[in-house]
């Protein structure tokens, strides 16, 4: 298995890990007092989103026949402006709606955020820069600088490498401007995230030590124990046979 592979694959296995505890802390209502909110308003949104997407494919197969000559101008500028009128709609309840889903994922993501920090932070400083994940895939997290490994650094990694001031901003901003705006600058918000996971994605694969920039940040690298005991095993026997 490739290097970044292995990272991927702990990475995958560590979220799924976070993920479903989450879900299941934040689905009972003793602990989240805002999940009957968020499930109506998130209901809503589906319901919406769909009629959204129906809407959309109409009126692209209108813009099909009007194009092939099967429908008059008349009836294609009748039904053109009556969908129009429909997707301004849907995009305003659209964005209404993702404002007050955020406004009642409050505790959900505070968990999410407290869990990720704990997880990749505590969690994996106690165990020597292991995760579950990264113990399956036999690697670890290590200092890039000869120095100890430290849980501030950790903590730093983890922040930039989820996102997670993405949803610091963005649970501020909720209470703090309106929808209209929310929807705008969440979305702003969101494109300069996947921009930096592409980013570090791509500086994972092209490094020759496999480090993104999550590694630059916090002075720390991924080392592959399989790899390490390989070499220890190899220069032992040039040792022996010299």
């Amino acid at each position: 298995m490739s290097k970044f592979l292995k990272r991927f694959v702990a990475y995958i296995i560590d979220i799924a890990i976070i993920s479903i505890v989450v879900t299941l802390l934040t689905s009972n209502n003793k602990i989240n007092f805002q999940y009957n909110n968020y499930q109506k308003y998130y209901k809503e949104y589906n319901e919406i989103s769909t009629k959204y997407t129906k809407t959309l494919d109409k009126q692209s197969k209108l813009e099909k026949k009007y194009k092939n000559k099967k429908i008059s101008e008349s009836k294609y500028n009748k039904n053109k402006n009556e969908y129009n009128k429909n997707i301004k709609t849907y995009e305003s309840k659209i964005k209404i709606l993702q404002y007050k889903i955020m406004r009642n994922s409050v505790v959900y993501y505070s968990l999410y955020i407290a869990f990720i920090l704990a997880y990749f932070g505590i969690f994996q400083y106690s165990f020597n820069g292991q995760t579950l994940g990264k113990r399956l895939m036999k690697i670890k997290i290590v200092s890039n600088n000869n120095k100890d490994l430290t849980i501030w650094r950790l903590l730093l990694r983890s922040f930039i490498l989820y996102n997670l001031w993405i949803y610091i901003v963005g649970l501020i901003l909720v209470y703090t401007i309106n929808s209209s705006s929310y929807y705008t600058s969440y979305s702003l918000l969101n494109n300069v995230g996947s921009i930096l996971q592409i980013i570090i994605v791509m500086m994972v694969i092209m490094n020759k030590n496999n480090r993104g920039l999550h590694d630059y940040v916090a002075s720390t690298k991924i080392e592959f124990i399989d790899n390490n005991i390989k070499e220890e095993i190899t220069e032992a026997e040039i040792v022996e046979k010299g």
